[in-house]
């Protein structure tokens, strides 16, 4: 039997410097790096104070709703961001329903949600003042699906109402890269048609940077936030943590 043909045919990219295809390549052929001094939390503490944070992001600009915005963290809710630009990006906006039965979602990522795991141990134990306790309010709502890993792939699917295969793949920092390999393999054996396939994660929060600095793994260079993340440099001193997601379309060749 014939192998099928995989093709890209959309690229949706949610990145520290910029958002959409197009202003991502603009800022990495000018040279514009997205690692600045953190301002999401006081870092002041932390022996590394830098990341490349994504700036000027409105869920409400790409699809989502209040209420889903609610319910999902800030990775899924990059990651819900790309897959609609990708779409848009492949002119696959108006999907029948047969297209729909046909299309999955494969999506990577490393931390996923240990940053909301760690905002509802503080706000229980009154930022570890008592034991963890629950207060009437805080029964009435505890969105599960911000702790669940498979959150960012069983998400979009939910968002573009995909009933293909779906699942998260958590290999760390190649689990986008590995995402996308099976997803082609999957349109390869005929499983599906197309797929949604890519890389997320919301990783900048106090114990994300600690854990990674206790091992001598991050750059201490704050006072050259730009100049900080340099892999192949004699001179580096560890890798700059970031925020982001990256979405391809995926189609079998002879349908694209």
């Amino acid at each position: 039997m014939k192998r099928r043909r995989v093709v890209v045919t959309g690229l949706g990219v949610v990145a520290p410097n910029g958002i959409g295809k197009e202003a991502f390549w603009d800022a990495n052929v000018a040279g514009r790096s997205g690692v600045r001094t953190i301002s999401r939390f006081d870092a002041s503490n932390l022996l590394s104070r830098i990341a490349g944070e994504v700036a000027d992001f409105e869920p409400l600009a790409y699809g989502l709703t209040p209420l889903e915005c609610n319910y999902m963290d800030r990775g899924t809710q990059f990651a819900i961001a790309a897959s609609t630009l990708a779409l848009d990006d492949g002119n696959l906006t108006a999907l029948s329903e047969d297209e729909r039965d046909n299309m999955g979602v494969y999506i990577g990522n490393a931390m996923a949600y240990v940053e909301e795991a760690e905002k509802f141990w503080m706000k229980i134990t009154d930022n570890g003042e008592h034991e963890p306790r629950l207060t009437e309010e805080q029964r009435d709502f505890i969105p599960v699906s911000l702790l669940m890993t498979h959150a960012s792939a069983t998400t979009i699917a939910a968002h573009h109402q995909l009933h293909g295969p779906c699942t998260v793949i958590a290999t760390g920092c190649s689990a986008g890269a590995d995402a996308i390999g099976e997803a082609v393999w999957a349109i390869q054996e005929g499983r599906v048609d197309r797929m949604l396939a890519g890389g997320t994660d919301s990783s900048i929060f106090p114990m994300g940077i600690t854990v990674f600095t206790n091992i001598g793994a991050m750059s201490t260079r704050n006072d050259e936030p730009e100049c900080a993340s340099r892999p192949y440099d004699g001179n580096r001193d560890g890798f700059v943590m970031a925020e982001g997601a990256a979405v391809l379309l995926l189609e079998e060749r002879e349908l694209a």
